[in-house]
């Protein structure tokens, strides 16, 4: 939590007035996390090419904060 709250440049009594423990920060990273992998895969899908949706999804892919490249 101190990492986070660091991060976010907020204390951490402020991360617990919106969540109510650890398992509910990270319950809702992931679904923010799922959220916008299923919109990337989304555009995709509907790209007319598969170089298209192969472009989207590399795009996607590299401008992450963190890529696991």
């Amino acid at each position: 939590m101190h990492d986070i709250s660091a991060e976010a440049g907020i204390s951490v009594g402020l991360i617990y007035r919106y969540f109510e423990n650890k398992d509910a920060v990270i319950s809702a990273m992931a679904d923010r996390h799922k959220k916008e992998i299923h919109e990337v895969l989304e555009r995709a899908q509907q790209a007319p090419t598969l170089l298209e949706s192969l472009e989207i999804l590399f795009t996607a892919h590299c401008c992450e904060d963190a890529p696991q490249v």
